[in-house]
């Protein structure tokens, strides 16, 4: 199925959330006792905003914060690769059981109803977020510690991109991958069952993140022709995100919803843009940044924390 795809030449090395360096508190030691709760023996807890919010139990967010701390600890720390990969198992067996299979690929997905305001996403609903958070962090234990069925997940994560869903042909779920009459692809954080998909912003180029990672490990073509279809359409799209004076869009369904972290917006920018080597980006970043410095809207407890629960439920 054809979508513009741009032709950037890609830095070859470039870490975002700490990729390549976040590593575990300094205290923190390897743990594989499984009569232990999983959620005290990680370098990162299951947050208590998370279990808060939702009532789902897996946070792919975590388990990529988790994953490249404990690849990066073993490749600070050889001799702790055995019991790191111990840990990584749990995490794996974890998101095994969220895991919906179509033709061979493989979505995270989330047993909760979760009600976006202007839809409902029905339990079992997938996310391109949640499947390029876990595959980024597999990739970067994949850097440290390479291994067959490891890889196996990556491709199968990967895989989910290529269903593609169009307005003309719609397909049931799961698919996050839709192409716009305009033709250009997303990858959508929240698909839903009408023909319109939300278009997050931020959900979009974490994607494009999860592409850009698992390019090193799945060197086929249709992977490099995804990762620059998707930063096509940022090049093309990222404008109508803007909200003259005020915080950024958060996606592009109808109405206004404001980002509620509009400096991470400003920060994907400036990511992008040394990622690319394209200004566009940093230009993109400095509308994103006047806007917000000249708007009066006030975060308050919209800019929510993650804190450790004390006793996590798994």
């Amino acid at each position: 199925m054809k979508f513009h795809v741009a032709d950037y030449q890609l830095r070859k090395k470039f870490s975002i959330d700490g990729y390549d360096d976040a590593v575990p508190d300094a205290e923190w030691k390897p743990d594989t006792d499984r009569d232990k709760n999983l959620g005290k023996r990680l370098p990162v807890g299951w947050s208590k905003f998370y279990y808060t919010l939702y009532p789902g139990r897996y946070e792919p967010a975590i388990v990529y914060r988790n994953l490249i701390r404990l690849a990066n600890y073993v490749a600070a720390n050889p001799g702790m690769r055995a019991p790191c990969l111990e840990i990584e198992a749990e995490l794996i067996e974890l998101t095994e059981e969220t895991l919906i299979e179509r033709d061979g690929r493989k979505f995270v997905a989330s047993d909760y109803e979760h009600d976006r305001f202007d839809h409902v996403m029905a339990p079992g609903w997938v996310s391109s977020i949640q499947n390029a958070l876990v595959m980024r962090g597999l990739c970067r234990m994949q850097d440290v510690c390479p291994d067959k069925s490891r890889l196996k997940l990556i491709r199968e994560l990967a895989g989910a991109y290529r269903i593609i869903n169009t307005a003309e042909k719609r397909l049931e779920r799961p698919w996050f991958s839709w192409i716009d009459e305009d033709g250009y692809i997303w990858f959508d954080e929240y698909p839903t069952d009408e023909s319109e998909p939300s278009r997050v912003l931020n959900g979009h180029i974490h994607a494009v993140y999860g592409l850009y990672y698992a390019r090193r490990h799945l060197p086929w073509p249709w992977v490099e022709r995804f990762l620059q279809g998707g930063l096509a359409t940022l090049r093309a799209k990222t404008h109508c995100f803007q909200v003259t004076n005020n915080i950024n869009r958060y996606d592009l369904r109808g109405g206004y919803k404001p980002d509620y972290n509009p400096q991470r917006t400003i920060r994907q920018q400036r990511e992008l843009a040394r990622l690319t080597g394209d200004d566009y980006f940093d230009e993109m970043a400095d509308i994103f940044a006047r806007d917000l410095a000249e708007t009066d809207a006030r975060r308050g407890d919209k800019k929510r924390g993650r804190t450790r629960i004390k006793e996590p439920p798994y």
